[in-house]
């Protein structure tokens, strides 16, 4: 599946809405600069809602969702390779709590502009994935250059 080929402020329709939220189905992505390599996903449906939305292989490069013949017609695509897969980010105050559904993610087809949240049954994948687990720092004995009070980072 492909990185991200839809342009700024197009509409992307899920006409069955989001998982447990069947009403939620239009939506534009917002690609601004600023905000890569995350997205914004704006609801056209709710005003004021907008979810927090990226490339699953930013956190696990071989990412992989499955997407069924049927998938594939009802977003009036050929080839999974077509596809755009996005995850929703949970947010969070804390930033070891900012989790990411990897078991629900958003499949776009960019020429349809039509979406569907696949559930990843089967998949080693949660709905609650950490990206910041709080045991994996990098440690820089003598700090990054220019900056050598910076010593530790998490990924």
């Amino acid at each position: 599946m492909n990185p991200i080929p839809i342009e700024h402020g197009q509409e992307v329709l899920f006409p069955e809405g989001l998982a447990g939220c069947g009403d939620w189905r239009r939506f534009t992505l917002d690609l601004s600069p600023e905000l890569m390599p995350l997205a914004l996903l704006r609801s056209l449906d709710v005003p004021g809602l907008s979810l927090i939305v990226a490339d699953p292989r930013l956190w696990h490069p071989r990412y992989e969702c499955d997407v069924s013949p049927a998938d594939l017609e009802f977003l009036g695509a050929a080839r999974a390779e077509d596809l755009t897969v996005f995850i929703i980010l949970n947010s969070s105050p804390e930033p070891f709590a900012v989790t990411a559904n990897l078991l629900g993610p958003l499949v776009v087809h960019p020429a349809t502009r039509r979406g569907r949240q696949i559930v990843q049954a089967g998949r080693p994948y949660s709905a609650q994935q950490p990206l910041t687990p709080a045991a994996d720092w990098l440690a820089f004995a003598d700090g990054l250059v220019g900056c050598p009070e910076w010593k530790q980072f998490t990924l």
